[in-house]
């Protein structure tokens, strides 16, 4: 969920500034990769949950039998 998405990647920003102004520049970059990959997974996530939602609420079909329109 949302919650758990935002308090994981304020746990990594945090870690990966440490790491900066510890000098730790290669374990900043692979940090840095951890929250582009947590980004992507929430990304995905909310996505779909989306499609979802949109399939949800198109469960409503009009009947187009017998419904002709002379022109």
């Amino acid at each position: 969920n949302k919650e758990k998405y935002l308090a994981d990647r304020k746990k990594l920003m945090d870690e990966a500034q440490a790491l900066i102004c510890a000098g730790k520049l290669d374990e900043f970059e692979a940090k840095v990769k951890e929250v582009e990959a947590l980004d992507a997974q929430f990304e995905a996530a909310c996505k779909a949950q989306a499609n979802l939602n949109a399939l949800n609420d198109n469960t409503t079909v009009t009947p187009l039998e017998n419904k002709s329109t002379t022109v």
